[in-house]
């Protein structure tokens, strides 16, 4: 899934009101660093598996990573 580069992955759900909110600073995001970061975005709902293996709780996450790994997802994970 991940090589070398520096990856910002979005989970998210259509639910989810903080998530809609994020979309345009998302949406910045890929503009602004187009070529430098990978940008993605994970529906939840459609992805359990990964909500599990990151132990998401809570949306919207947004996780850092860099080859391959998370770089401290719990900084931007919101709390219930």
């Amino acid at each position: 899934m991940f090589s070398d580069k520096f990856y910002v992955v979005d989970f998210w759900s259509e639910w989810c009101g903080p998530c809609a909110a994020m979309r345009p600073v998302i949406e910045e995001l890929v503009n602004e660093y187009a070529g430098k970061v990978q940008v993605g975005k994970i529906n939840v709902d459609q992805n359990p598996y990964r909500t599990k293996e990151y132990e998401i709780t809570s949306l919207p996450v947004i996780m850092f990573f860099r080859a391959g790994k998370p770089e401290n997802p719990e900084i931007l994970q919101a709390t219930t």
